[in-house]
Order: C-alpha cells, then structure tokens, then sequence
C-alpha cells in the first residue's frame, strides 16, 4: 500500500471518527454504570465494584494476542467482527439484573474492547504519513481520550432527560453507525508473521518496554482516581459541578492533542513529559485548594493538558522501542498500562476515601506525579534513548 501524503486522507479520518464515537458509547458507562447499579438494582458497593472491574482484566488478559488473532483471521475480520459485538453489547446491561449476569457483560465488553483498542491503535499508523507520525497518533489518541471526558458528561445529560434504559439503547447506536463507518474501508494486507503464544508474551514483557510502561502505570493512576471520584469530590465540596470538570478536562485534553504529536516529531519526548509532570503535580493542590468553580475548572483544565499531552508521546515512546514487526505488541502493552494504571488508581482512592478525607486523599496524588517526574529523569529518559529501534 503506497504511503498517505496528508494526515486527514480518508481512511484517516474514517478511523477517528468511529474511534470517537465508540469509545463515547463505552464511557458512557463510567458515569452511568455505578449508579445504575447501587440505585436502581440494589447492589452493595462491593459487588459493583466486581462488576465494573471485571472489563479491565479481561482487556488486560487478551491484549498480548492480539496480533496472533490478526495474523490468523485478517486484520477486517478481527476488527469489523469485534467492533460489530461491541455495539450489540450495550444493550444487554438493561436486559440483565443479576451479578452473574452483568459480570458476564462485562467480561465480554472487556475482551472487545482489548482486542478494539490494541487493533485500533496499530492499524491506524498504516494511514499515517511517516514523517507525520506523532500528529497522527496525537490526533487518533484525541479521540480516544476526549471519549473518557465527554462520555460521562453526555451520560449525565440523557440519564436526566430519560433514564439509564434509553442510554444503553443510544450507547449500542453510536457504537454501530461508528461500526457502519468502516464497512466500506480496505485494510492493507500484511503477511503473518506466524508469532507463538510464547514469543507474543516475550515480546509483551520486553525489557525495552517495560520501564515506560511502568512509568505509565505510575502517572496515570492519578487519572484514574478524579475521573471515577470527582463527582464524589464535588458532591461534598462546596465547589463547581462535575458537569464543569468534564468540560474543562475535555478542553485541556483537546487543546494538547493540537500541538503534543508535532513537537514529539520535532524535538522528541523530553520536554513535553517535564510540561505534563509539572501539569499533574500542580493541578491537585489547585483543585483542593479553594472551593470555587474557577479552580476546579483550572484544575480540570491542567489535569486535560498534562494527560493529552502524555499519551500520544507514551504511545510513540512504546512505538520506538520495539521493532516494527512488534507494533502490536507495543501497542498492546501501552493501553494495558493505562488500564491497570486506572484500575490501580480507582481502587487505592475508594480505599483512601473510607479512612481520610476527600480533599487530602486528592491532595496525595501530586506526590504520585513527582514520583513519576524522577522515575523518568534519572532512569527512563536514559533508557529510552538508548533502547529507540533504528
């Protein structure tokens, strides 16, 4: 397939597009889910929590074989098949009322969505120019990211128009005209590199990758923690809505995705991980330290800035250091650290929220960033640069 000579070709922006609109039907359950489930079923806070975890392990665990599945069934049949199961989906969970059940939702959701995710972001460097691949991955991951801010907000405005039924139902939709977007589109054709199980999970734990992937691990539990906590936070502080949070953390994590890809091909990962650190570490004491809607949406705003500026830089990080033959892999082990990093985040803030109060508890994650802000001066930069494939 001959190289693209533009970003925006149109395979490009077919693939953002539908990025888009199915990871907002999957964040839709962030809001959406919990209080589906202790409101309205009567679920303890213990069972919900078993739900809404089962996704992450599941995505985590199919990731590493990914590529196998690509190899053996095509690149269309995976990703088409499994964006097609994604949508039908949604339905269920207002179909389904028992634990079991809903574990059993979610454990499929989770499968999909690891194999859509780790798909998705591999196949979309072939519609990339070269030279132009940070702002490509920027602009792919904007999607995504903007999703996880965007979705909860929408959830919240159609919950209180009409009911958690009707979102799943909207949820399954825009998942499937997202879906209907790529029927027409041709991936290019790869020769499989027949990979074993085994060398699939050597590569997934390649001691090139590893201490990026650590250092997402680190810096995106604090991500984690105010996306799921922050309507808890603003329920009892008397400060702005989280409505406004969401607004401002998605107009941080718009504007970043502008400018991060092109200084990421220009000058590389340096100087955009310092500005994102010090976003992170900043932006916690501003959102405790005075209840007003100014500073929460400050706050949010920074806390949008510093992870849409780290993500795509990550992705490519992760994307450098292992050889193209790899890419899935990559791939694969960048959005398994974000979603142990959330899962991470989540829980230890649930916990840290029974014993303090909220306020402190959100006050100790810029701790975390300058943690990551070190671990990456004094061994990840160094490692990196010495580990980037030629």
């Amino acid at each position: 397939m001959p190289e693209p000579l533009t970003i925006w070709n149109r395979k490009f922006t077919l693939m953002v597009v539908s990025n888009f609109m199915t990871s907002i039907a999957f964040y839709f359950m962030i809001m959406a889910l919990p209080i589906h489930l202790t409101t309205d079923l009567m679920f303890g806070k213990d069972q919900t929590g078993i739900i809404i975890a089962a996704y992450i392990f599941t995505a985590v665990i199919i990731r590493p074989f990914v590529g196998l599945f690509i190899d053996k069934y095509g690149r269309r049949t995976i990703y088409l098949g499994a964006l097609l199961f994604f949508s039908v989906l949604f339905i269920f969970y207002g179909l389904v009322s028992s634990q079991v059940a809903f574990i059993t939702v979610r454990i499929a959701h989770g499968f999909l969505w690891g194999i859509l995710t780790t798909a998705g972001n591999t196949l979309i460097l072939d519609f990339i120019p070269a030279s132009k691949r940070g702002q490509g991955i920027g602009y792919y991951g904007l999607a995504f990211t903007l999703a996880m801010a965007v979705g909860p907000l929408l959830a919240s405005l159609i919950i209180q128009q009409t009911g958690y039924l009707v979102l799943f139902g909207l949820a399954s939709s825009v998942a499937f005209i997202g879906t209907s977007l790529l029927l027409s589109l041709k991936f290019p054709k790869h020769i499989a590199s027949q990979m074993t199980v085994k060398e699939s999970l050597k590569g997934f734990f390649s001691p090139s990758a590893m201490p990026i992937a650590i250092l997402i691990l680190i810096i995106v539990m604090p991500y984690g923690a105010v996306l799921n906590f922050i309507t808890i936070y603003c329920e009892n502080v008397n400060t702005g809505t989280s409505s406004l949070f969401f607004l401002s953390l998605a107009l941080g994590l718009a504007i970043s995705r502008f400018f991060a890809g092109k200084e990421f091909d220009k000058k590389g990962p340096y100087r955009l991980l310092m500005i994102s650190y010090i976003l992170v570490v900043c932006a916690f004491p501003i959102l405790i330290a005075f209840d007003s809607s100014i500073t929460l949406s400050f706050s949010a705003l920074l806390i949008g800035l510093a992870f849409g500026i780290s993500f795509p830089v990550y992705q490519l990080m992760m994307n450098n250091v292992l050889s193209i033959s790899m890419r899935v892999t990559a791939n694969s082990l960048y959005l398994t650290a974000i979603d142990v990093g959330i899962g991470i985040g989540v829980v230890f803030m649930g916990y840290l929220t029974e014993y303090m109060n909220i306020k402190l508890a959100f006050g100790l994650w810029s701790i975390l960033g300058a943690i990551g802000l070190l671990y990456y001066l004094f061994y990840v930069d160094k490692h990196y640069r010495k580990s980037v494939v030629k």
